[in-house]
């Protein structure tokens, strides 16, 4: 058994005695939630127990399900998977730096929630502007970045922050263009180091004028709304590669919600925010429940960056065979050969243990157990496949003769099919269909791959099947 740190030795010592004196009775160790270990004083947020509903991934214990809920019943047109995503970007952000996972990685999050136009985005980054105010964390809350200098002012003034965006899609078209400023095409390199940051100091960009700063444990969270075409389109497969896609959440919202005449106030329910407020640790939870509403949220948020290493105040610990579902996941996916699938699916592991420690603390517990990773690893999982299907089926991106010559070449290195002498072989028609986002014109293909036979590092044969024979390309070069 892992006990959380920070746990002091009377605690262990009587989690111990207490667990023995279950075992002689019932035959199983019991899990914390069991033993009432989870709401200690300094959490301050209502314990729920942990559940999982597969068949319903929206429906999550504590502050996030409640959170979810209140911004769902407060919209036109309820839309309950991306009300899920706001959600957790904002439990995230009020932690900051307060929480840390089983891991030792923060919880913050990059979500994008997507669904077609005038399916109910904006009600969900509302909501979370919303949830973020009442907390008491106003200034956490950052519009569109413009430039990487802008998230490194940001980041100078405050190391906790969420960036919401509307229509990502036209940022990262911006971003991503050609002929895109310094400032706009290191935007992608800043958020993909800010999402990978622990506890350890990040050291900004230098300038002439501007010498570097020390960041210490920046926490950098980004809700973002689109529609699945526009945004797929503006994507190019080095976002892919390079990482930074497989840094985000990618909730696939409802495309046509009903209309709800009757919806709730926009106003945050009292219990609800006195709950997001003691997320942050700021006081207690009985406290904020005897303060009256107008006092709360009028701290100034978040101080500057302490000029020493931050510490975490809680770091979550373990249940019994939680940490083995996120080492058997990252297995599982190691053993993936699909370059793509490779590429997208990387970061799932650290994702389904930031998105089950969200929802761990914000049900009041200091340990994240085996539904809250079953739950996450569910929720990881289809944003990576969706993801996925939305590349193969959406994104468009030409590739230069040389850069068509070379993707062939790696289908056939990677290939799993063998002719008896061992060559490699890929058939014409899966080289055809795998290409045709790549074209910038019809005979693009056809180009490189005569470019690559007068070269001699590919040959032509011919496979017979059940049906009609078919034209196979093989891999010469080995």
């Amino acid at each position: 058994m892992e006990y959380p740190k920070g746990w002091t030795p009377e605690q262990i010592a009587e989690f111990e005695r207490i667990t023995g004196q279950v075992k002689e009775v019932e035959g199983a160790e019991p899990t914390l939630a069991d033993l009432g270990f989870e709401t200690p004083a300094k959490i301050g947020v209502p314990f729920e127990r942990a559940f999982f509903n597969p068949d319903d991934l929206t429906q999550v214990p504590g502050i996030v399900g409640r959170l979810t809920d209140w911004t769902t019943a407060s919209a036109w047109y309820p839309n309950r998977p991306l009300a899920l995503g706001s959600s957790l970007v904002t439990c995230a952000t009020l932690m900051g730096q307060r929480v840390e996972s089983p891991t030792g990685s923060g919880l913050h999050l990059y979500v994008i929630g997507i669904a077609r136009t005038s399916a109910g985005k904006q009600q969900p980054m509302r909501c979370a502007k919303t949830a973020i105010d009442t907390a008491g964390a106003t200034t956490a809350i950052l519009g569109e970045v413009k430039s990487s200098v802008a998230i490194v002012e940001k980041l100078k003034a405050q190391a906790v922050f969420c960036a919401f965006i509307d229509e990502y899609d036209k940022v990262l078209s911006r971003i991503l263009k050609s002929n895109a400023g310094s400032f706009e095409t290191d935007i992608i390199n800043q958020l993909c180091q800010l999402w990978s940051y622990e506890l350890e100091a990040y050291l900004t960009p230098a300038a002439s004028k501007n010498p570097a700063q020390i960041i210490y444990a920046p926490r950098v969270s980004l809700f973002a709304c689109t529609t699945p075409e526009n945004f797929y389109k503006a994507l190019a497969s080095r976002e892919i590669t390079g990482g930074f896609i497989n840094r985000h959440l990618n909730v696939r919202g409802e495309d046509d919600p009903t209309l709800q005449e009757n919806r709730a106030d926009l106003k945050v329910p009292d219990d609800l925010a006195a709950c997001l407020r003691a997320l942050r640790g700021k006081a207690g939870l009985d406290k904020i429940l005897n303060k009256p509403m107008a006092d709360i949220g009028n701290d100034s948020g978040y101080a500057e960056p302490p000029p020493k290493p931050v510490k975490p105040e809680i770091i979550l610990g373990w249940g019994p065979g939680a940490k083995e579902i996120w080492t058997g996941l990252a297995s599982t996916l190691r053993a993936e050969r699909d370059e793509l699938k490779q590429n997208i699916f990387a970061r799932v592991a650290e994702m389904t243990v930031r998105l089950a420690s969200i929802v761990a603390f914000g049900r009041g517990s200091l340990v994240v157990e085996v539904p809250d990773m079953e739950w996450a690893r569910a929720l990881a999982m289809r944003s990576a496949q969706d993801l996925h299907e939305g590349v193969l089926k959406h994104m468009e991106d030409p590739k230069t003769h040389n850069a068509m010559c070379e993707e062939i070449l790696r289908m056939l290195r990677t290939s799993d099919e063998r002719l008896p002498d061992g060559s490699r072989f890929v058939s014409l028609r899966d080289i055809n269909r795998k290409c045709r986002k790549y074209k910038a014109k019809g005979g693009d293909v056809e180009a490189a791959l005569k470019q690559l036979s007068q070269e001699e590092r590919i040959g032509w044969d011919t496979r017979a099947t059940a049906g009609r024979s078919s034209a196979i390309c093989k891999l010469l070069e080995e």
